[in-house]
């Protein structure tokens, strides 16, 4: 690449005014050029980070090393990053940071070192995860939604054995129809809410449709599955306290082999509910 003396200085205010900032490390990883040096980075007394590796001017070292070992495994096999982390500012207040990384070769195809791109994309991954969460969440009651158990798939040897357990809220309809359908979003919430001081650490509460919800805690016996089944019986009689009548039917299943589907595991811990629902009018 060839540049006319005369051009240099402007080439240099273009490359210094890149919307993102541009950095080169050399064979040991070790700064060598960079457009601009950010605020979140500890770039010393003399303000520079050039002949310096990213342990040295991360202020999160575990990061830093990370970085570091990702430039040797660059420089290693010539493979591409591409990361975006979370730094800590300080006053609870986090910033994402991208990075891009890619090797430089000679004309031979030798490895020389190392070009990036860092940008902040603050603003967009907050938007990205707050839209996952809407993505996986119900937003009345903050339980998670059905997209949950496809993201997350429980379908795995390394869950068993798993405990499903369906509750459905009693009569609803009844209290929709004599109390107001805010009075049934307050039944709704409240069974939420029993489910989830019931859980276990490992269970996730998923409001499966309606005023019906399935707790899933995988790695859990059959014993603990029926403590857990009796803390939820114990824990949804006080919902009788805001009205009579209230109250959930619940259900659950064991699953302990990968011989038995999933979805088979599932009906069964459904059709106990709806037993249990049956039993209690």
């Amino acid at each position: 690449m060839e540049i006319k003396e005369e051009y240099k200085a402007y080439m240099q205010d273009i490359v210094r005014s890149l919307p993102a900032t541009l950095f080169f490390k050399d064979t040991e990883g070790k700064y060598v050029f960079t457009t601009q040096v950010c605020d979140f980075v500890n770039a010393g007394p003399e303000g520079t980070i050039i002949g310096k590796w990213d342990f040295d001017i991360q202020f999160d070292k575990a990061l830093g090393r990370r970085y570091y070992e990702e430039d040797m495994r660059i420089l290693q096999t010539g493979e591409s990053t591409h990361t975006i982390d979370p730094i800590n500012i300080g006053n609870n207040d986090t910033v994402y940071i991208e990075v891009l990384k890619h090797a430089i070769c000679n004309d031979e195809g030798e490895i020389i070192g190392i070009c990036g791109i860092c940008n902040d994309v603050t603003e967009l991954e907050k938007l990205r995860r707050e839209y996952e969460k809407l993505s996986l969440h119900d937003s009345m009651t903050g339980a998670y939604n059905r997209n949950y158990g496809i993201a997350f798939q429980f379908d795995r040897e390394d869950c068993l054995p798993c405990s499903y357990i369906f509750c459905d809220c009693n009569q609803l309809k009844r209290i929709n129809d004599q109390f107001g359908h805010e009075m049934g979003d307050r039944y709704i919430l409240e069974a939420c809410n029993v489910l989830k001081e019931s859980r276990m650490e490992n269970s996730v509460v998923i409001r499966w449709g309606g005023d019906e919800f399935l707790m899933i805690t995988p790695n859990c016996d059959p014993e603990t599955h029926n403590a857990l089944l009796e803390t939820i019986q114990k824990a949804q009689r006080r919902m009788s306290d805001i009205k009579p009548g209230m109250g959930l039917a619940v259900g659950g299943m064991v699953r302990t082999s990968m011989k038995v589907p999933e979805s088979a595991a599932m009906k069964q811990a459904d059709e106990k509910m709806y037993e249990n629902k049956r039993n209690s009018r």
